[in-house]
């Protein structure tokens, strides 16, 4: 991998973690036990529920995602960061861009997908 796109994926990895974060509070806010007698507008109890499962799963995978990527940022200045569990081969750039923490390759997911 290049020195620029590398430092390209770290910035990428710096506005995606600030963003999550940003994300992350404020759907934090959301999440609040819907009391018994809570009706929002023409909302019952049990859509005020659903809509507050349907926030906390949100939250849960943003948080997790952020984990990934901050892992992804300490580990990127390492002579290996950018190549694929799978197969060893590096993983394509474009992968990178579009998933800065992906640790294997389009190959080997494809290859995973026929098993």
């Amino acid at each position: 991998m290049e020195k620029n796109e590398r430092e390209e994926i770290k910035n990428q990895i710096i506005k995606l973690i600030q963003e999550l974060e940003s994300e992350i509070s404020e759907l934090s806010e959301n999440d609040k036990t819907v009391a018994p007698d809570n009706a929002i507008g023409r909302l019952t109890r049990m859509e005020a529920m659903q809509a507050q499962n349907i926030n906390n799963a949100t939250l849960n995978n943003k948080r997790k995602r952020l984990i990934r990527l901050k892992d992804t940022l300490g580990k990127i200045d390492s002579p290996y960061f950018g190549e694929c569990k799978g197969c060893g081969e590096e993983i394509e750039i474009s992968r990178l861009r579009a998933s800065p923490e992906a640790n294997v390759c389009s190959e080997c997911i494809r290859q995973n997908q026929k098993k």
